[in-house]
């Protein structure tokens, strides 16, 4: 075993969001150790982050499968309001409004009356009439509300999307459309829908889960996220949650030395 490989086996492999976000000081630690550039370069494309080949050359990780994965929780804890609901994911610059300009899917007479940051979760209430459901969304790497702030300036390549519910009773889920929403400051708004559902394949031995892309080589591209894009899902009417887990095979963190 060289010397590149003994030094990745003390970091890890990056497959997650803390080790991903702190490898350029790693790579650093490695050049001060007196190892040479060539070295290090061997380094980061080896890990394939692109947020360390942002140091060494630009983007030299992207498309080397898996640079991270992050869990998204969504949990519907009631059913007071007789409909499927809309809550929105990312989108951090429509957050402050509540995603007014996001969600075109409220039911008629339901108003999303606010969106909350309890603890790192966000928590939607809607209410129609006297009727008052919720829904939560969580990460499980790390807080949801710190992740939505990393979203301001750092993006991400999206992979690949899996999503999966927590009993069969509820696979009808698939069914409901993700819109990917990308709106600027100036006005635009692109939108893009598909339904999970569709996505089903022959050889798929979970029923419970569906995946958007290709997780496994890491040879699609399905979408990116940043402060301008966030994605809107409906969600059935039933108590129930599901995880949305993203795999990301690109990951640009702006910081003061790219300013």
């Amino acid at each position: 075993m060289n010397e590149v490989e003994q030094y990745l086996m003390s970091l890890g492999n990056g497959s997650n969001l803390e080790s991903f976000e702190n490898f350029d000081a790693n790579v650093e630690h490695f050049i001060r150790l007196g190892h040479g550039m060539n070295e290090a370069q061997r380094l980061a494309k080896t890990v394939g982050s692109a947020r360390g080949a942002s140091a060494l050359g630009k983007n030299a990780g992207a498309g080397h499968g898996v640079a991270a994965q992050f869990d998204l929780t969504i949990t519907r804890n009631s059913i007071n309001i007789n409909a499927a609901l809309p809550i929105v994911l990312f989108g951090v610059i429509d957050l402050e409004s509540a995603y007014s300009q996001v969600i075109n899917t409220l039911p008629a007479g339901c108003v999303l009356t606010s969106v909350v940051n309890t603890g790192g979760s966000y928590i939607f209430t809607y209410t129609s009439g006297a009727n008052v459901d919720t829904i939560t969304i969580t990460c499980a790497q790390t807080p949801y509300a710190g992740f939505l702030r990393a979203t301001q300036t750092d993006t991400m390549q999206v992979r690949a999307y899996r999503i999966a519910v927590s009993s069969t009773d509820a696979v009808d889920q698939f069914n409901y459309a993700m819109q990917h929403v990308k709106r600027s400051l100036f006005g635009a708004d692109k939108r893009d829908s598909l339904t999970p559902s569709t996505y089903v394949s022959p050889d798929q031995y979970l029923a419970t889960r569906v995946d958007i892309g290709d997780v496994k080589s890491g040879s699609s591209h399905v979408s990116s996220l940043d402060k301008e894009t966030s994605i809107q899902v409906l969600v059935k009417k039933q108590v129930f949650n599901f995880t949305l887990s993203v795999f990301v095979n690109r990951f640009d963190k702006l910081n003061a030395s790219n300013l």
